[in-house]
């Protein structure tokens, strides 16, 4: 869905000094899911609400799994993440150009639930 020149920057502290916190080109995009994917190996992303915006659209979504895989310094331990973000995308004839994604990596934790939930 990205464009052949399309950017995914992760607005968040980086996990580690190795995992980039932005993709660029539809090749890298791939790259970074994949590597998320693979840490995560039962990962189920949940959306939730969306807004479109002039020139793109905003998602919220939530992101469950057991983080099973090292990762690029994101060492497995086995545990359970759970944790809210948010999307926003710029589109551009139908595809993603750019999508600069915002969680909090300290809500990564097993068990963790906003308050009053």
């Amino acid at each position: 869905m990205f464009t052949d020149d399309g950017v995914r920057e992760w607005m968040v502290k980086p996990l580690s000094p190795v995992i980039p916190a932005r993709y660029e080109g539809r090749a890298a995009v791939v790259e970074g899911i994949a590597g998320f994917m693979g840490a995560l190996p039962d990962i189920r992303v949940e959306g939730g609400d969306a807004w479109e915006i002039e020139g793109g659209a905003v998602l919220e979504w939530r992101v469950t799994g057991t983080h099973t895989a090292d990762w690029d310094g994101w060492d497995a331990q086995g545990e359970a993440v759970d944790f809210p973000g948010c999307s926003v995308y710029r589109i551009e004839d139908g595809m993603i150009r750019r999508e600069r994604m915002y969680w909090d990596t300290a809500q990564m934790v097993a068990g963790w639930r906003p308050p009053g939930a």
